[in-house]
């Protein structure tokens, strides 16, 4: 009898994590957060909601071959913005340190899901550095730009060129915004760091580090976490936008807003 109860058991937990479009005992309606991935949707963006203390923010499901975990990122800039270090640019700036810090504290129940990413800081005056972070920023190889004789493919989501733009309002895409890259240099004339950045019209420039620009932090979960779909009606993103069934990650935080839809 024990074995039988084992058996069926291992069968319902089985169940409950299989992929696209399952029902949990619960009835709620789940998929892994790689099946959401854009290069596993022919370049399709898809989106979830994450919840940012009280806020409800939508994320990009960006990749789900990022050092082999499911890359997010923020799909508008957070409403502060921040300057760099004037001497080592990124590399444990302001930025830097908030994005693992304060940030990753708002991120309630999802912070414990967020895996720890090796990533290289780029200066072309020294060697990378590969640091590990939980939050970073996206750089700009990534995002598919060339610059200091690099030339490596950046994430297919970024072949769209569009996905480069970070708007303030991302359902309408309006209002764009500048936001900072990982990616500092210093030139010979000064000892003060530069940082690049996308401006408001998808280009990469740069300027000196001290300066404010808007702050589009990106993170890895595992692959097979499960998104479920839930009745967020009544609520808003931070920009305004009234937002109703959508997906977010399984954890906690999620369980009083499952509903079986209509």
């Amino acid at each position: 009898m024990k074995r039988i109860l084992s058996i069926f058991m291992i069968f319902i937990m089985l169940f409950a994590t299989t992929g696209c479009s399952t029902k949990t005992k619960s009835q709620a309606i789940t998929k892994t957060i790689g099946e959401m991935a854009s290069d596993a949707n022919g370049g399709k963006a898809s989106y979830i909601i994450v919840f940012e203390g009280q806020n409800c923010v939508p994320y990009y499901v960006v990749s789900n071959n990022y050092q082999g975990k499911t890359l997010l990122l923020r799909m508008s800039a957070l409403p502060q913005e921040m300057s760099m270090s004037t001497q080592t640019g990124y590399l444990n700036s302001d930025v830097d340190k908030y994005l693992n810090s304060e940030y990753l504290d708002s991120l309630n129940n999802v912070a414990k899901l967020i895996y720890p990413t090796t990533i290289d800081v780029f200066n072309p005056l020294s060697s990378e550095k590969a640091i590990e972070r939980k939050v970073f920023l996206l750089s700009f190889s990534e995002m598919g730009f060339k610059a200091f004789n690099e030339d490596t493919e950046g994430l297919e989501f970024f072949k769209d060129e569009d996905h480069s733009i970070c708007y303030e309002h991302p359902y309408v895409k309006d209002s764009p915004r500048p936001v900072w890259l990982r990616d500092s240099y210093f030139t010979n004339e000064s000892d003060k760091a530069s940082t690049m950045y996308v401006n408001e019209y998808g280009k990469l420039t740069s300027k000196d580090s001290g300066e404010l620009c808007g702050v589009r932090p990106a993170f890895c979960v595992n692959s097979d976490e499960l998104v479920v779909l839930v009745d967020l009606s009544g609520k808003t993103t931070a920009s305004g936008t009234s937002l109703g069934w959508e997906y977010v990650l399984y954890t906690s935080d999620a369980v009083p807003y499952i509903k079986q839809p209509k």
